[in-house]
């Protein structure tokens, strides 16, 4: 009982707790309440918001008050009522026990002991004993007491101050309350602000047409004028232009439809204006479709949607129109105005052609007078343009002999020709169709000229050009030409010098190589000796091989290029210098020489070398040092040889050109001292041609103190005739002569040049003698020489065979062996003698095969290791290289005996070509020139047959010693050998003429038998049987070359040309080789070319063509 007593009391602290919350909710929320009608009613009194804004204060105060009342007085409210979670007994113990000092924790006890009795029936009466005496305890105090309703006194001021300026405002200005709270109230209303000034408008409504621009005018008058303002539409607001004083304006832009707006200025707004929008015409797309002329091969396109419009001069426009709100097109062109044709609703169409480029201007018009926006387009006319050219000209550098073209040609359609025009030095004239694609508008073309077939000499000068023509099919073809340019060959002496100039360098380089085969050579020697004293090969051993293979390869490289500077310039010095026969013949030896210089052998040696060069043992690579150490030897005498012909050669050249230079100087002075009797000639005119040769007598002494030059730089040189004193005497009469026509005494004067003329004659035989005796004498003296070292080479081997058959009987221990060897020494000792006498020979006789070089080094290195084999007593392996040497001698002097041959044969061409080998310019013999050597043979024969009667015991006798003069046999036999050459050469002249021929009667038949009668004569004069068979066959084959003479006549102008016409085939340089490809890329390149291209893309297709 006294505990329900105790929850009531706790129950009525607990109302009274809320009260208290309820009665300072009330005091904030009044405060609240009263501070947002202040603050809404003062921003809209200063603001003057539209309807919106004030919508959202109205809800937001609203919302805002509705919050702070649920939470400040209805919670507190609900839960004095127990409505909603309320504090516990607990709570309200805690709260009681911390205010009233005696009841402490004894309330919160006595709850805890009250729940303890619930919980524990068994000890309840004894609880609910303890519970009665706490409650008695409790009980007179009074527990509502520990809420104090007066303390809220303290929040009063929260609601005061609020109130205060509230009465504060309503006192001083009540509107700012009242008329504020009322248009937040009326949100949805309209309220217009009391205006200090008026807005001046002209008109309330307006019209405009569409996408037109639009001014918005107005005028603001009164007291207080805004100095901003603004027009509104669409939601938008736009701040207007000052005009004038308080006059605004704004520009609408592209105005789409019927718009509605007003004006505001100092926050006061105007009426409403309405801006009707009409339908404007439009153009909505137009379509064109060119009709291109014909010849021009367009493919015809529509065009869409253009500013700008290019057209060829004669193409129809074809116009279609799609527009919106139109009844009618315009289009203004070529000065006159074009209505478009009605195609249906909304679609309208037009033709004409342009005539000029201008401007067009389309315009689209309905019925109530407006007009759509002017559409200009830029139309552009293109007449036929000219064509242009542009062409660079290259010479063939390493001949000299061509001109090479490269050119390109451009036109806006096409082309019908291209034409290249040379003038001549005669002035003719020669004109020459190039192939062009006549559709592709820009394209590259190549060209070559031929300087040999204008047969343009020195110091002579042509002139041309090139000129294309368009395919205009309007005004006929139009051409362009490029400007003319001149070519002028060198003059004999710029030409002698370029190729001076290029011999020197060749010969340096050959002296460079020969010195760097010199060192490789040391260096093998070096490497050699070291491996000697080693058990083993180092890494330094290798690297200094692999060195050496390196710098071996440098000069392979190095040879090469100086070989094609020499072959290129030979060729030029052929083709524009005339070179004889004989010298053409030792300059294709000498290449051929070159050729095998670094032959494969050795390349493959190092290639072998530097493959195994890792893994070689001291043998092995002693061995490849060796086979190296040989190889590079043979290279170096070889290049020495080489060099040596090379001097040779050029001396020969320099010999030849110098007599030309002299008969022709020799020419001009006698023809000019016959100009001296020509009465219309003047003096002056006389002594300055005499001074003209007297520079040219200048230049030729020079010539010929560079052939002393050259002589001394030769090994085997040449008794060159002192011709000095012919010099000094030919430049004084030439001096004498030009003083005396300057005197006037053209008698005296003409004697002067007579007499020059005959020292420059005296000169010129005593050249020609000297180039006579080389050609003959030193080829029979290298014969003779040949045939002694034949017959030493047998003699060698002989000795080598019974040697090898003495060692063979003699065992290794016998102290006769030790003789044997010195034997085998001294067999040595004359080989190495025979090896320099060859190689002397060979450096003066390119005829010798550079593989007799090579034999008798091998023979000479195989001797010398068959004597250190001896010395050691290994009989098996010096038997292998004696037997090696003997069979090597063997071919050694079979080798010696076809260069033997060679030469007789290549003498008796010379003997019985009645010298014109010698000439320059000579070509293969006739017939008639056959029957002249066969007739001189003949009568020959019949004198050699009576001197053989005569001397037959004679030419039985043994043969000379080497070194000895050979005997009246020994004579004999050497004139039945060459007799069996000429012979031979006859035949083989015979042989080729033959093939030369085509059809005819039979006549080759006829050529065959006189072959097989010669080679029956050249057996018999072989094996030395001259009888009267020998005699009736050669009278047989005169009879038949003299009938065979008369047909050759006949033919004789084809087979010139046809020799003319390979002589040019041959004559191809390797630039025109090139030209030709050239030509033929760029012709595949162009049928690539789609012809329909449109123009600006068949532009592109021909610059990237060109720039492949």
């Amino acid at each position: 009982m006294s505990y329900d007593i105790l929850n009531q009391k706790i129950d009525k602290f607990i109302r009274k707790y809320y009260l208290n919350k309820l009665i300072s909710g009330g005091i904030y929320f009044l405060g609240l309440f009263v501070a947002f009608t202040i603050l809404v009613s003062v921003l809209e009194h200063f603001g003057r918001f539209g309807s919106t804004v004030r919508g959202v204060f109205l809800f937001s105060f609203i919302t805002l008050n509705l919050v702070v009342l649920a939470r400040f007085v209805v919670i507190p409210v609900l839960k004095m009522y127990h409505l909603g979670g309320v504090i516990s007994n607990e709570q309200a113990a805690d709260i009681i026990g911390r205010h009233f000092s005696n009841v402490g924790d004894k309330l919160k006890n006595t709850l805890e002991l009250k729940k303890l009795s619930d919980l524990n029936p068994e000890s309840k009466n004894l609880i609910l004993a303890s519970i009665d005496q706490r409650t008695t305890l409790l009980k007179p105090v009074l527990f509502d007491q520990a809420i104090d309703l007066s303390s809220n006194k303290k929040y009063a001021k929260y609601a005061l101050i609020p109130i205060g300026v509230l009465v504060s405002i309503l006192l001083a200005s009540p509107g700012v309350i009242s008329e504020s709270t009322t248009r937040i109230v009326d949100f949805d209303s309209t309220y217009s602000k009391p205006l200090p000034f008026h807005f001046l408008i002209e008109n309330h409504e307006r019209h405009a047409v569409k996408n037109d621009d639009v001014v918005c005018e107005v005028k603001l008058e009164g007291k207080s004028i805004p100095s901003e303002c603004f027009v509104v539409f669409d939601g938008v607001k736009f701040k207007m232009d000052k005009s004038s004083e308080g006059g605004y304006k704004y520009l609408i832009r592209n105005i789409q439809s019927t718009t509605e707006l007003n004006y505001l200025a100092g926050g006061y707004t105007s009426e409403n204006i309405i801006i009707n929008v009409k339908p404007k015409p439009t153009i909505k797309s137009m379509e064109i479709d060119p009709k291109y002329p014909k010849y021009l091969s367009l493919e015809d396109n529509v065009i869409r949607d253009l500013s700008e419009l290019t057209v060829p001069e004669g193409t129809v426009l074809n116009w279609q129109f799609d527009v919106e709100e139109s009844d009618e097109v315009w289009i203004n062109a070529n000065d006159s105005a074009l209505v478009g044709q009605s195609m249906g609703r909304n679609r309208f169409s037009a033709q004409f052609s342009p005539k000029k480029s201008e401007m067009i201007y389309i315009k689209a018009r309905n019925a109530d007078g407006l007009e759509s926006d002017s559409l200009a387009i830029k139309l552009t006319v293109i007449n036929d343009a000219l064509p242009k050219i542009n062409v660079d000209t290259e010479v063939d550098s390493s001949m000299g002999r061509a001109l090479f073209f490269r050119g390109t040609i451009s036109d806006d359609y096409g082309f019908t020709a291209l034409e290249f025009n040379v003038t001549l030095p005669d002035g003719k004239k020669i004109s020459e169709r190039i192939s062009v694609s006549k559709q592709v508008q820009k394209q590259v073309f190549n060209h070559m000229l031929d300087l040999k077939e204008i047969d343009l000499n020195f110091d002579q000068t042509i002139e041309y050009y090139f000129e294309v023509w368009d395919n205009d099919g309007v005004n006929g073809p139009k051409s362009a030409k490029t400007s003319y340019k001149n070519y002028k060959l060198p003059s004999k002496k710029e030409f002698e010098k370029s190729n001076d100039k290029k011999s020197e360098e060749i010969k340096n380089d050959l002296q460079a190589n020969v010195e760097k085969a010199r060192a490789i050579q040391k260096e093998l020697d070096k490497l050699n000796k070291k491996l000697l004293e080693k058990k083993n090969v180092t890494w330094e051993d290798k690297k200094q091989l692999e060195e050496i293979l390196k710098q071996q390869k440098n000069l392979r490289s190095e040879f090469e290029k100086m070989k094609t500077e020499n072959r290129k310039n030979n060729e030029k010095r052929n083709q524009f210098g005339k070179q004889n026969e004989e010298l053409i013949k030792k300059q294709e030896q000498l290449e051929e020489l070159m050729e095998k210089v670094m032959d494969e052998d050795m390349k493959k040696l190092m290639e072998e070398i530097q493959k195994m060069m890792d893994a070689m043992n001291k043998e092995q690579m002693q061995d490849k040092v060796d086979k190296l150490e040989l190889s590079n030897k043979d290279l170096e005498k070889e290049l020495d040889r080489s060099l040596e012909l090379f001097e040779q050669l050029e001396f020969e050249k320099k010999l030849q050109e110098t007599i030309d230079d002299v008969k022709e100087l020799e020419k001009k002075q006698n023809e000019l001292a016959k100009q001296s009797d020509d009465k219309s000639k003047t003096d002056e005119e006389l002594k300055q041609k005499q001074q003209n040769l007297q520079k040219e007598m200048d230049d030729l002494k020079k010539k010929m103190d560079d052939l002393r030059k050259k002589n001394e730089d030769l090994e085997n040189k040449q008794d060159i005739p002192k011709t000095e004193q012919n010099e000094k005497k030919a430049e004084e009469e030439m001096k004498k002569a030009s003083e005396e026509m300057g005197k006037g005494d053209r008698k005296s004067s003409k004697q002067s040049q007579q007499k020059a003329a005959e020292e420059l004659e005296q000169m010129s035989k005593s050249l020609s003698g000297l180039q006579e005796k080389m050609a003959e004498e030193q080829q029979t003296e290298d014969i003779e020489a040949l045939r002694r070292l034949r017959q030493n080479l047998m003699s060698l081997s002989f000795n080598q065979e019974d040697l090898i058959t003495e060692v063979t009987k003699t065992q290794a221990n016998d102290p006769s062996f030790v003789e044997l060897t010195r034997s085998q020494k001294r067999l040595a000792d004359n080989s190495k003698m025979i090896e320099d006498s060859l190689f002397a020979l060979s450096k003066r006789n390119a005829e010798i095969s550079s593989m007799v070089n090579k034999e008798i080094s091998a023979i000479n290195l195989n001797l010398d290791k068959a004597i250190a084999d001896m010395a050691n007593r290994n009989v098996s392996e010096s038997l292998k290289r004696q037997q090696y040497v003997m069979t090597a001698y063997n071919n050694l002097a079979l080798m010696l005996d076809e260069s033997i041959q060679k030469s007789q044969k290549n003498q008796a061409s010379k003997k019985f070509g009645n010298k014109s080998c010698s000439k320059p310019g000579s070509g293969k013999p006739n017939m008639g020139q056959m029957k002249q050597k066969q007739k001189a043979l003949s009568e020959q024969l019949k004198k050699l047959q009576g001197e053989m009667e005569k001397g037959k015991e004679g030419s039985n006798k043994p043969g000379q010693k080497p070194g000895q003069k050979p005997g009246r046999g020994s004579q004999m036999s050497e004139q039945v050998a060459k007799m069996a050459a000429e012979q031979s050469a006859i035949r083989n002249e015979l042989r080729k003429l033959s093939e030369s021929m085509e059809g005819g009667s039979g006549g080759n038949e006829g050529l065959k038998k006189l072959q097989d009668l010669m080679e029956k004569n050249e057996e018999d004069l072989v094996n030395m049987r001259l009888t009267q068979e020998t005699i009736k066959r050669q009278e047989e084959i005169m009879t038949k070359l003299l009938e065979s003479d008369k047909a050759e006549r006949e033919r004789e102008q084809d087979d010139k040309r046809e020799s003319q016409s390979g002589l040019n085939k041959s004559q191809q340089s390797e630039l025109f080789l090139e030209y030709q490809l050239e030509k033929e890329r760029q012709s595949e390149l162009l049928e690539t070319i789609p012809l329909n291209l449109k123009p600006f893309y068949r532009n592109k297709v021909n610059e990237y063509y060109k720039n492949l």
